[in-house]
């Protein structure tokens, strides 16, 4: 809590100071009072919201919250899985990719790599594993870097770039330890895992098999709106800040500004992909309406009227597991 106090204190101090500088003569006209109070209120904002607010976000939204934790009392074994193998896979820098692999039993050759959300680890795909398993697939399910029991630092700003990378490892491994041709791998994305799947190289993309990807709540991380207004000009420049800040107090890498999905879209020419946004959120909602123009013939959007996010496989379960059946039977 000491921070709060020394940021409210150092706030104090130089709002205190700029009045003094501003108003230290005695005699003025009303005129100048009004200037100088605007100059001090905009020198004031400027501080404030280019100087302290990046510190401040940076301080503690820079590092992502840290959600390693052991896999303890579960298994594929208890998904209906007959074998499976525990995976150790290195990513492109010291991190860890933890996960298991279940091999296909009626669908030979056939994987379906599952990523599960922020916070959670390879069992929050577990609703997903059961259903596939049961129908014969492959599976591949592993913990996200920095989550579950993979290591892997990685910053607010380079994540998903990261994350990206680990599931081009994936694919790297199913291709050439398994053999697993690249439109024979599908995958199911939650939330996060819908992120970094997006964030694959297109290339990678137009290569590999179908996805199916639940809970894009918002475009892009670190993508700016289109609109040109006050408030997006205002988000635009605390991003700079930040970024410049981050440059100069980190030694990590700070990745590039990502593109917008709706300039993802129109660059994937032959994936088959299922988007699926809840109703009950507003904003996913939204989002995922806003796509709909950039989505190619290949594409679809499922929004489930009663679900809140990530929340349809319970709502509409019985027809949030045949759509997602057909929709594998059909395209992997």
């Amino acid at each position: 809590m000491w921070i709060y106090y020394g940021v409210g204190i150092l706030t104090g101090v130089i709002s205190h100071l700029l009045f003094v500088y501003f108003f230290n003569t005695k005699s003025f006209s009303i005129r100048q009072t009004l200037t100088r109070l605007i100059a001090c209120y905009v020198a004031f904002y400027v501080l404030i919201y280019y100087v302290l607010g990046p510190w401040l976000w940076l301080h503690f939204r820079f590092n992502p919250r840290d959600s390693r934790h052991s896999i303890c009392c579960e298994t594929p074994a208890d998904y209906g899985a007959s074998n499976y193998e525990a995976l150790q896979l290195n990513g492109d820098d010291t991190a860890v990719i933890a996960g298991w692999y279940i091999p296909p039993t009626q669908q030979p050759g056939k994987i379906i790599v599952l990523i599960h959300g922020s916070g959670y680890d390879r069992r929050g795909t577990d609703f997903y594993a059961r259903i596939l398993i049961k129908q014969g697939y492959g599976i591949l399910m592993y913990d996200l870097r920095n989550h579950g029991e993979s290591s892997g630092s990685a910053n607010t700003f380079n994540r998903l770039d990261k994350m990206q990378s680990d599931l081009g490892r994936v694919l790297i491994y199913l291709q050439s330890e398994k053999h697993i041709e690249p439109q024979r791998i599908g995958i199911v994305g939650i939330s996060l895992g819908g992120f970094a799947t997006l964030n694959l190289p297109t290339d990678i993309i137009n290569r590999i098999g179908p996805l199916w990807l639940d809970g894009i709540r918002s475009d892009n991380f670190g993508v700016y709106s289109a609109e040109n207004n006050f408030i997006n000009t205002a988000k635009q420049l605390f991003d700079s800040q930040s970024r410049l800040f981050a440059l100069l107090l980190t030694s990590e890498p700070i990745a590039a500004r990502p593109q917008s999905f709706r300039q993802v879209f129109p660059l994937i020419a032959r994936a088959r992909i299922q988007l699926v946004a809840s109703g009950l959120d507003e904003q996913e909602r939204a989002t995922n309406e806003n796509f709909i123009p950039y989505l190619s013939d290949t594409m679809a959007l499922w929004i489930i009227p009663n679900a809140w996010h990530i929340g349809g496989r319970v709502d509409a379960k019985e027809e949030y597991e045949q759509r997602m059946i057909k929709f594998f039977g059909d395209y992997l």
